[in-house]
């Protein structure tokens, strides 16, 4: 029997020689040459999955929780204390143009565009009330008086609270691609996401959607094409750079909608980030193509 802290490896040899916090999901295990002790089950299942998988594994960071001398009041709200109709005057108490981002994460967009844009003012929804609350600690740390977190699921708040013509962007970044097949309703880009989109924003309005799924790039380029013909052509939209604004409008070309991120986000040379979202960073730190496009809503195609 083994041991307390080993365990067996997957041809019964105990493995006692794995450190103290070992884990199998760190280990770069080359498949290409016999190994020099047997896999242990954990091993061969993560080396299996890799084989399968186009995307490396990438392990997340634990989520730190936002210091308790941290007020959150001006940045974290709930559904229940959100305002019938969510615009810029009902938010924040003036008229400045309102962008909205689903699906916020950890808060590295929302966070960056409202210290680079203070003209405009930012909502994020995120329905991971952890993340949400994540998001706002990172806004409250910055002062953000622009920007606010709702803990909460964007789809009601989209169809019910917010008016025609009242935002000037929509940012959906990285979203979850459901990968099963019965599971791909719940994907937050569907046709009646895409048509509430069209509906909320302004003329001259933008619709920013990125992945590293090309499979959800691709359905997702189709679906609107076919649901939402209004939108036009999808335009490329482009990484960061130092010197650009995370809703700068990238040049229009005719031969390319995909973007690949290949910029060294680690970079002692680069003053800010050259991503959006973390997620953003971890493809581009492993290379992994991102696939970025934008809409933009002109009235004279109606």
């Amino acid at each position: 029997m083994a041991r307390a802290g080993q365990g067996r490896g997957a041809t019964g040899t105990l493995a006692a020689d794995r450190p103290l916090g070992y884990d199998p999901r760190r280990v770069r295990i080359d498949l290409t040459t016999p190994p020099e002790r047997p896999l242990t089950r954990a091993e061969s299942f993560f080396a299996f999955a890799t084989c399968l998988s186009p995307i490396p594994f990438m392990s997340r960071r634990q989520l730190n929780r936002p210091s308790p001398t941290l007020s959150l009041d001006q940045h974290l709200r709930i559904t229940d204390q959100l305002p019938e109709r969510l615009t810029s005057e009902s938010l924040f108490g003036n008229t400045r143009p309102l962008e909205l981002e689903i699906g916020s994460g950890k808060g590295l967009f929302i966070d960056t565009a409202a210290g680079r844009r203070p003209e405009h003012n930012f909502l994020g929804i995120e329905i991971a009330h952890k993340y949400a609350t994540h998001a706002a600690g990172r806004l409250a740390k910055h002062d953000r008086d622009n920007a606010l977190m709702v803990a909460g699921d964007a789809e009601p708040l989209l169809q019910k609270a917010i008016p025609d013509d009242s935002l000037a962007a929509v940012h959906i970044y990285f979203p979850d691609p459901w990968w099963k097949k019965k599971h791909k309703k719940r994907r937050v880009i569907n046709p009646a996401s895409v048509a509430e989109i069209y509906r909320a924003l302004v003329d001259g309005g933008t619709f920013h959607f990125w992945t590293d799924v090309l499979e959800y790039f691709e359905s997702a380029i189709e679906m609107i094409a076919a649901e939402s013909p209004r939108f036009g052509p999808p335009i490329p939209d482009q990484p960061e750079t130092a010197a650009t604004s995370p809703v700068a409008k990238s040049a229009v070309t005719e031969s390319a909608v995909i973007a690949v991120a290949t910029e060294d986000a680690e970079s002692p040379a680069i003053a800010e980030p050259t991503y959006r979202t973390h997620f953003d960073r971890r493809s581009q730190l492993h290379q992994i193509p991102v696939y970025r496009v934008r809409y933009e809503k002109h009235s004279d195609r109606d």
